[in-house]
Parts: C-alpha cells; sequence; structure tokens
C-alpha cells in the first residue's frame, strides 16, 4: 500500500509539473533560471514538510521518473528563490519549503488548470464505457508522453543531432496508444486514440491552450537536461538572424477575420522582440496568388458544395473557412471581394507586419540550372516520403529555389538565416558547407516550441497557441486525414452530388485515385475523363459503403412502412373505441347534467312551496284574528264557523298561486303526486336525449 501511494503521488508531481504555464520574464531574468525556479516551486508546492536538497532532487521528475535538474542547479535555483517565495530552516541541514502566500498562489493556477483540464476530459470521452474519469489519467500520460517527446525531438533538431524520420516515429499516436495500454490493461486503446485524434484535429481554445501549455512545460524541461549551456533557451540560437516565410506560414497574415491571423501577428511580434527579421520572397508571393487563384476559381464553381459536412473541417484551404462562414451566416458571398486582398499581397505585408518583399534576378537565372532540377527531384522524393503524397512541379521548384537561396544567404549574407514552413519534408535539407550540418529549413512546430518559453505575455502568446495547434495539427495527425479543395473538383466536373454520400466513401475515393494514380490533376480536362473513369468503377463496387448503407435504408424504410400500415390499423381500432367511449361519455354527461337541473328545480319548488305554505298559514291565522275581532258571535267557535268561507277562499288561493310561482316545469321535478295532478310522467335521460 506504501509503495502504491508513493507512485500515486510520484505521478501527481508529474502531472503538477506540466499542468500549468511556466511563465517568463525575458527582459528581466535569464529563462533558463526562471524555468529551473519555476520547476522547483511546482515541486514545493506538493510537499507537506520542508525538504533538504537532496530529496528535492528525487521529486523533479520527468513522466518516465527522469530527473529533470542537476543537484547543482538546483542548489543555485533555491539560493535565488530563498526570501522571496522559499522558506529554509534547519540546523544541521538546509530544509526547504514554500511559502504560504505563494502557495495560495499557485494553488490558484493549479485549481484552475485541473478545472480546464476536466472540462476537456468529459468533452472528448462524453458516453465513453467507465465515464470519463476512467481516462483523466490515461489521456494526459499520453499528451506528456506525446510532447516530452516532441520537446526532445526538436532540441535535438535545433543541435543538428536528429534526422527527419526519427522525428516522424516520435509523433506517433499508435505508438502513444500502445504504451498506456501495457502500462493500465483496462485502458480500452480505441476511445483514447479517438480522443487524442480529436484533440489534435479540432481547432478549439481550451484545446490550443492546453496545447501550447504542453509544449512550453516539456520543451524546456527537454532544454534543461539536454542543452546545459542553455543556449536553446536564450536568443543565441536565432537572436539577430533572418526568417523567410513559406507560403503556408504566410497564408495566415492575409485575411484579418481567419481565426490565425492574430497569432501570426504574436508570432510576428515575437520574433521582432528577438532582433529577427521577417522577409519572404517574391517567388512566395507569387505561388501564394497562384493558390489563391486556383482556390478562387473552386469556389466560383462550386466545389465546396461537393464536399461532405464531415469532411469539410480537413480540407485544406485559404479562404475556404471564410467562404463557408459567410455562406452559413448570410446564404451568400461575394468571392472576388474576398479575394481581393490577395491582389498586391506584397503591400499589405509590408504596410502590416514590416516584412520585406525579397526579389532578385538570380531567382530567374537559378530557375534553369542543373544543381535547382536536380534539387527539384530531391524535393519531390523527400514530400513523398512521410506524407506519401505527391507535391506538384510547381511547389517543388518553389522549394528548391528557396533551399538554393538559403544557402546563398548564409554564404554571403549572415549564416543564421533560415526558412520557416509547414512542410515537414524540407528540414531533410542539411547545410554542410565548412563541416555544418545545420538544416536550411525550420519547421513552424520546432520555431514555436523554441518561441513558447521566450514569448511575453503581454505580446499575446495566448494568441500564439493557436497557429501552434494548426502546425501541430498537420504534423501529427496522418497525411491521409487532410484533403485539398481541388481533389473534390471532379465531382463538380461530373456534377456529381456527395451529400447523401457517406463521407467516408468519398474519402476513400480520392485517397484510392491518389495512390493509384497521383500524377493525374483534375484541373486538366485530360485527366478529369480519366479520374472520372476511375470515380465510376469506384463506386459500381458493391463492397462500398454507400451500398451497404444504401440497402440498409431500403430495409429501414421497408419496416417503417409495414410499422405504419400495423399502427394504421391499430389507431382506426382505437378511434373507434374511443368514439363508443365518447358517445357512453356524452350519454352519462347528458344524465349528470339533467340529475343536476332536477334537483335544481327540485330544490328551487321545494323553497317556494315552504315560503307559499308560510305566507298561508300567516294569513288565515291573520284572518282568524280578524274575524274574531270584528265578526259578530257569541264566541270564538261562532266566529270561527263564520270565518270558514273566507278562510277556504284564501286557501283556494293559495293553492292556484302555487302554479304561478312555483311552475310547472318544478312541480314536475318534485314527482309524485304533481305528476299524477299535471297528468305527466318523468322521462329518463336517455330518452329525453333521443
Amino acid at each position: 500500500m506504501v509503495e502504491d501511494s508513493d507512485q500515486f503521488q510520484i505521478k501527481e508531481r508529474r502531472l503538477l509539473l506540466f499542468s500549468t504555464r511556466i511563465r517568463f520574464t525575458p527582459h528581466t531574468q535569464p529563462i533558463r533560471e526562471t524555468a529551473i525556479d519555476k520547476i522547483l516551486e511546482q515541486n514545493l508546492l506538493l510537499c507537506d514538510a520542508p525538504l533538504p536538497v537532496r530529496e528535492i532532487e528525487c521529486k523533479c521528475l520527468d513522466l518516465n521518473g527522469r530527473p529533470v535538474l542537476p543537484r547543482n542547479d538546483i542548489e543555485a535555483g533555491l539560493r535565488r528563490l530563498v526570501g522571496k517565495s522559499v522558506n529554509v530552516e534547519g540546523e544541521h541541514e538546509a530544509l526547504y519549503s514554500l511559502s504560504d502566500s505563494r502557495k495560495t498562489e499557485l494553488w490558484a493556477f493549479q485549481n484552475t488548470a485541473e478545472q480546464r483540464y476536466r472540462n476537456i476530459i468529459n468533452r472528448l470521452f462524453k458516453g465513453t464505457a467507465g465515464g470519463p474519469s476512467r481516462y483523466h489519467t490515461a489521456f494526459i500520460e499520453s499528451l506528456s508522453i506525446i510532447f516530452s517527446d516532441l520537446g526532445e525531438a526538436y532540441v535535438r533538431h535545433l543541435q543538428n543531432e536528429l534526422n527527419l524520420p526519427d522525428l516522424m516515429v516520435r509523433a506517433n499516436l499508435d505508438r502513444v496508444v500502445a504504451e498506456i495500454k501495457k502500462r493500465d490493461k483496462l485502458i480500452d486503446p480505441q476511445p483514447l486514440k479517438a480522443a487524442l485524434i480529436r484533440f489534435f484535429e479540432e481547432i478549439d481554445p481550451l484545446f490550443a491552450e492546453l496545447k501550447w501549455n504542453l509544449a512550453q512545460n516539456h520543451y524546456v524541461a527537454k532544454a534543461l537536461g539536454l542543452d546545459p549551456t542553455g543556449k536553446l533557451l536564450s536568443k543565441d540560437i536565432f537572436g539577430d538572424g533572418v526568417f523567410y516565410i513559406d507560403t503556408n506560414v504566410l497564408v495566415h497574415s492575409l485575411d484579418p477575420t481567419g481565426r490565425h491571423h492574430r497569432s501570426f501577428e504574436s508570432l510576428i511580434d515575437s520574433c521582432k522582440q528577438l532582433g529577427i527579421q521577417i522577409h519572404v520572397t517574391q517567388i512566395s508571393i507569387d505561388e501564394l496568388r497562384r493558390v489563391a487563384a486556383l482556390e478562387k476559381e473552386l469556389i466560383k464553381n462550386r466545389v465546396p458544395e461537393r464536399i461532405p459536412g464531415e469532411t469539410l473541417p480537413r480540407v485544406r484551404g485559404i479562404l475556404l473557412p471564410a467562404y463557408i462562414e459567410e455562406i452559413r451566416t448570410t446564404g451568400n458571398c461575394d468571392v472576388d471581394k474576398l479575394f481581393e486582398k490577395f491582389d498586391r499581397p506584397s503591400e499589405f505585408l509590408r504596410s502590416s507586419y514590416g516584412i520585406d518583399v525579397v526579389d532578385d534576378e538570380w531567382f530567374i537565372k537559378a530557375e534553369s540550372e542543373p544543381e535547382t532540377l536536380r534539387l527539384v527531384e530531391l524535393v519531390k522524393a523527400a514530400y513523398r516520403g512521410p506524407s506519401g503524397r505527391k507535391k506538384s512541379d510547381r511547389a517543388s521548384l518553389h522549394d528548391a529555389l528557396m533551399i538554393r537561396w538559403m544557402e546563398k544567404e548564409r554564404l554571403e549574407a549572415t549564416s543564421n538565416t533560415w526558412f520557416v514552413t509547414l512542410d515537414m519534408s524540407l528540414p531533410t535539407f542539411r547545410h554542410e558547407s565548412e563541416g555544418e550540418n545545420k538544416p536550411y529549413a525550420l519547421t513552424l512546430v520546432g520555431l514555436m516550441h523554441w518561441l513558447s518559453p521566450m514569448a511575453a505575455e503581454q505580446n499575446g502568446s495566448d494568441e500564439a497557441a493557436e497557429i501552434f495547434s494548426e502546425a501541430l495539427r498537420q504534423q501529427l495527425l496522418p497525411q491521409e486525414n487532410f484533403f485539398e479543395l481541388r481533389d473534390f473538383l471532379i465531382f463538380s466536373e461530373m456534377e456529381m452530388s456527395t451529400e447523401l454520400l457517406p463521407a467516408k466513401d468519398v474519402e476513400e475515393c480520392i485517397q484510392a485515385i491518389k495512390s493509384r494514380m497521383p500524377e493525374l490533376n483534375p484541373v486538366q480536362a485530360a485527366d478529369r475523363e480519366k479520374l472520372a473513369h476511375e470515380i465510376s468503377k469506384f463506386f459500381v463496387d458493391p463492397g462500398r459503403q454507400y451500398k451497404a448503407h444504401l440497402d440498409e435504408k431500403e430495409n429501414q424504410v421497408n419496416e417503417l412502412l409495414n410499422d405504419f400500415r400495423g399502427h394504421k390499423e391499430a389507431a382506426h381500432s382505437e378511434i373507434e373505441s374511443l368514439r363508443g367511449q365518447l358517445s357512453e361519455k356524452n350519454r352519462q354527461l347528458s344524465t349528470i347534467t339533467q340529475d343536476a337541473e332536477q334537483n335544481q328545480l327540485r330544490g328551487e319548488a321545494k323553497l317556494r312551496l315552504t315560503l307559499i305554505g308560510i305566507v298561508l298559514i300567516l294569513s288565515e291565522s291573520l284572518l282568524f284574528y280578524v274575524c274574531n275581532l270584528f265578526i259578530e258571535g257569541h264566541n270564538f267557535l261562532q266566529k270561527f264557523e263564520k270565518s270558514l268561507t273566507l278562510a277556504g277562499l284564501l286557501l283556494a288561493i293559495g293553492i292556484m298561486s302555487t302554479w304561478f310561482v312555483v311552475g310547472k316545469n318544478r312541480l314536475k321535478a318534485l314527482g309524485w303526486p304533481f305528476t299524477k295532478i299535471l297528468h305527466t310522467e318523468p322521462t329518463s335521460p336517455d330518452e329525453e336525449h333521443d
């Protein structure tokens, strides 16, 4: 039990180490020292009692249980923190603990991070067997492995110690899931992998923030261990350098409404703070305009309408997301106006970001040189290697010219010149002159790893998380998960609707065509005919999902029709039964209503008869009293006999008035003997109703 508890605490400390942002102030403190101080504070946060240096060293571990900091760095860091956020005590041996005020502050950060992480887990594993909490630890361990490997990979990449194939192996989600499965046999690997893919695939601020934090923390931890000089945490490696931006990075700058526009601004600001000059070549501008013109034409041909809704988020496009959003919100979009910013991109880049556009006659001369043509083939081969997809001739020529330009600039201008791109294949090409083995290109993910501890909070590092998330998405997820807008042009040319087709069939069709006939270009008419023939063969296949889908739907329709007929007959019988019940209820209601009326009339009749009786008694009494006073007679008996005639007359008048005062209906309601007197018999409610 003690051992299990210790393992749990170690795991908790490791998770804590990478759950909150390591925050830096690079203009006031050396970044390496700041990173060490933050790691020490986070580890001391979970200590219940003051600890000596040797025990603190044992707690500064990565996810695999390996030490993060050497003893001398820990001692130097504690000396810096004593009196600020760390207390020291002990006579024979110094014992260190975190101050109460610092604990309160860090726990606030930690609680916020834990709540955000729980929200992510609940979203990703909603409805999963065992519940989201079952994958709480497995998911954070998976992410920690991924970002720990990437952090180490990019440290070695920047140190020129890691080649591209090694980098791609480290970013393998299947390997990570298999490793987690070994640690926890009860974990179902399918939901875990699906959650990881969704986490890296979806563009979500909550996801992006966690990716950015983990990337920063793991990169810092690896840089501290693999680069004791701290060079990779300083501006020495790229400071005062020159970055040339590739087209695939540049697109984020031209759409102010795009989701990565502000992130691009953050990236540019961070580079400017470090004295890094940002350039773009005219051939990249020309390529951007060509790509924009092609996408504009495809959108005008209504190609986006041929993309299944499930596939749309994985289709790359410059302004495709902006077009889709405009159609969704307003139902219409002015395509020419949407793309007008690409007419003069050079002016926009210069005025908005201070990015210089480099245009040199050298590019024209170098296009046809043998060295360029040889490099074009190497670029194609390198791109086909990791991605399995073919790079176009134009794009390959552009990249070959940029690699040669980097070589030229390093020889003639500054050795600290880099080409920043999203293309994972370009770092394969390295500068090997004078015994140097430094790559020409730097991936955007690698750059963001390096910039993550450098970006000051006030300059929008939170926004940089978005563009980092997008770059990471393209690196980690399999390339078959992504599509180009022109991939769907053939469906538009064939006037083939994909709305009723399963997205999986459409995606498999495109992937099959790319693998069998990668040289075909759907923009060219001759190639479109071949593609149309291949698509026809693909969807004729009875094994296609849509065939089974249609059969399944047809069976469902037949079952629904049969159920409908059965329900219709049952409903008809039920309606007839309800009609009979309704008639019976109406008769019962009529009986109740008539009884109520009779009771009311009977009550009124009794009341009126009572009043008439009281009036008659009082009248007769008054009559006898008056007769006793005024009629002649020797005694009361003689007077009474003489008054009987008047009394009888008065009684007759009272009885006759009963007919008018009580009324015929009320008398009938009283029943026998009045019905006999009136010569009527009461009718039953049913007879009256009929």
